[in-house]
């Protein structure tokens, strides 16, 4: 079986490098993209399982991304993507939502609430 692979994208340095290593030792493959153009344009070239983003990113939020990469698909293979938000609230959620995002995950979350909703997304179990 091959390891999931997810695409994390977030402006914050010190966020990208913590997922990157927490989700490595739960068993996926992961990259980092800095912004939502950079994710969008990195969904073009690499296939990925699961997309986290943050929606609120510099250059593209997570939300123009979600966006491009939805219009991208044109009805093929949907990648599902997790949104990243400080904001727990129905509206936020809602706004997720309508941008094609498949999921919402509000911060501060733990590892473990990251890992069921990528197991979720993945099709594959969480490593521990």
């Amino acid at each position: 079986m091959t390891k999931p692979r997810i695409l994390v994208a977030d402006d914050e340095e010190s966020i990208r490098v913590v997922m990157r290593n927490s989700l490595r030792q739960k068993g996926y493959e992961v990259d980092c993209a800095e912004n939502g153009k950079q994710a969008a344009k990195m969904i073009d070239q690499t296939g990925y399982d699961v997309i986290l983003a943050d929606i609120r990113m510099p250059e593209m939020d997570g939300f123009e991304a979600t966006r491009c990469i939805r219009a991208a698909e044109r009805g093929e293979r949907h990648v599902p993507i997790i949104g990243l938000t400080a904001h727990a609230s129905a509206e936020a959620r809602e706004a997720c939502l309508k941008a094609g995002m498949d999921d919402f995950i509000s911060k501060p979350y733990t590892l473990d609430e990251l890992g069921a909703a990528l197991a979720r997304w993945s099709g594959q179990p969480v490593h521990h």
